[in-house]
């Protein structure tokens, strides 16, 4: 049994790796802010994707409407970072898209409090992560 930390978190380490499932994002401009999905189950409006749409309008101070169309193929709840990759994808997306010059720091910045893995899926690879888990 994992030890449990004071903040209800168990001490996990673990090893991550980049494998080649992904989902698709495609990014469009918009009157208004639309993102739209091929899965059922999956709701734009809860997911990380707008969460990190709302933190780059927020770190950037953008109003731009946009349409972002996700092609799930990651599946959901699977513990395979569907969700972080995703989330991960748009503040790429976005930077590209707008033309932001966001550095490696700020886009992490942005990236980590919307999950512990999405600074992860920001490069990819191989990683080692000591983190918790509820």
């Amino acid at each position: 049994m994992l030890r449990k930390r004071p903040d209800g978190y168990h001490e996990i380490s673990s090893v991550m790796q980049a494998v080649s499932l992904c989902d698709t994002l495609r990014f469009e401009p918009a009157r208004t802010t639309r993102l739209s999905r091929n899965m059922p189950g999956w709701s734009g409006e809860q997911s990380l994707v707008k969460k990190a749409v709302d933190a780059v309008r927020q770190a950037t101070v953008r109003k731009d409407g946009l349409r972002v169309t996700v092609e799930k193929r990651i599946p959901l709840m699977s513990g395979l970072g569907g969700d972080s990759s995703d989330a991960a994808a748009v503040l790429r997306g976005l930077r590209k898209m707008w033309g932001l010059r966001l550095t490696a720091q700020e886009m992490t910045s942005l990236a980590a409090p919307l999950g512990s893995d999405v600074p992860f899926f920001l490069t990819s690879g191989t990683a080692w992560r000591r983190a918790g888990e509820r």
